[in-house]
């Protein structure tokens, strides 16, 4: 695997990976020779969410292989509630970096404010949609570098658009389209106002870090 290509299996080793030097590379190639950069957070943030939200049951068995590594498929299929063959189409590899790289080429930090998940925590704050963007805008150092708080976070900002793709729909457009009003983005979007006004509400995604080990195994995620 080279550093350019990004896949929902990278993104869940992110969170067991604790320095640059434990990274998985290919057999072919070594960093040395890695000649495209890593996928910025925040790209691969937008992208996986897309994913998610129109694939949400496809997302659900990539969870559940997650926190069930050691299960066959045939195993996570009898879990899950489905075929063995749907566990092995929903488990194919999906690559996220293209498209990452098309949307953020650079860098974007427009809000001036360098942020770090961690730093929410040790305020016991909620960390919330809004805060883990904002972070991942400042993250120079890519997908690959990430901290496992921020990757954890990561994951739960996928499970949110999976489960409320509308909603997410309506978060990107203002994410994409800061200068629009409210109205502007509902005749966009081909929907109320009041709609924009309650989708556009804060995305409180956990409490605290310790909520991230939440029952997977749920339609609802």
């Amino acid at each position: 695997m080279a550093q350019g290509l990004v896949t929902f299996g990278d993104l869940f080793q992110l969170e067991n990976l604790v320095a640059a030097d434990e990274l998985p590379v290919s057999d072919e190639q070594s960093f040395d020779d890695v000649e495209e950069p890593s996928p910025s957070a925040i790209g691969c943030l937008i992208v996986g969410m897309d994913f998610t939200a129109k694939y949400p049951k496809r997302w659900r068995t990539f969870r559940a292989r997650y926190r069930l590594p050691d299960l066959s498929p045939e195993e996570l299929a009898e879990v899950l509630g489905v075929t063995e063959r749907t566990v092995r189409n929903h488990l194919r590899p999906v690559n996220l970096a293209t498209t990452a790289n098309e949307l953020f080429r650079d860098r974007i930090g427009r809000n001036g404010k360098q942020l770090a998940v961690e730093d929410l925590l040790w305020q016991g704050r909620p960390v919330t949609l809004d805060d883990l963007m904002l972070c991942l805008e400042w993250d120079c150092d890519g997908i690959y570098e990430l901290s496992t708080p921020t990757a954890r976070y990561f994951l739960l900002a996928l499970d949110f658009a999976a489960r409320e793709p509308k909603r997410w729909k309506t978060i990107r457009r203002d994410y994409f389209f800061p200068d629009l009003s409210q109205q502007e983005l509902a005749v966009m979007l081909e929907t109320s106002q009041k709609t924009v006004s309650q989708h556009l509400q804060p995305v409180k995604l956990a409490e605290t870090d310790e909520f991230f080990n939440k029952d997977l195994m749920s339609e609802v995620l």
